[in-house]
């Protein structure tokens, strides 16, 4: 059984996040909040400038996208308290670069819930 994540914030970091979780049989992304439209993400995260294609991003809609056939739960909320992260995870990461930069080893907190 995998681990189920949720990440908060898919910029740099959290787009390099959920590729490198998609790669492992360990964890599973589970649920992403940011506060960019669906259609944005999926294209940013599908068609990455420096990371290239992303072939296991197949498709989306305004509450999900779909991750080597597993449903991701979209989030587009502006305080990351709002969201109900225990019902979709048991890890939480915060990938904003300024709390990466402040606290690099909490990168991985437990979740709320």
């Amino acid at each position: 059984m995998s681990v189920k994540v949720g990440i908060n914030g898919c910029g740099r970091i959290g787009k390099l996040l959920i590729r490198f979780l998609s790669e492992s049989d360990n964890f599973e992304v589970a649920a992403v909040n940011d506060p960019m439209p669906s259609a944005t993400l999926f294209n940013l995260l599908k068609y990455d400038s420096l990371h290239g294609k992303f072939f296991d991003v197949t498709e989306f809609n305004d509450d999900s996208i779909l991750l080597n056939n597993r449903k991701i739960a979209l989030f587009h909320e502006t305080d990351p308290k709002n969201i109900p992260w225990g019902e979709y995870n048991k890890l939480f990461c915060a990938s904003q670069g300024m709390i990466l930069l402040i606290k690099p080893l909490l990168l991985v907190l437990t979740s709320r819930n």
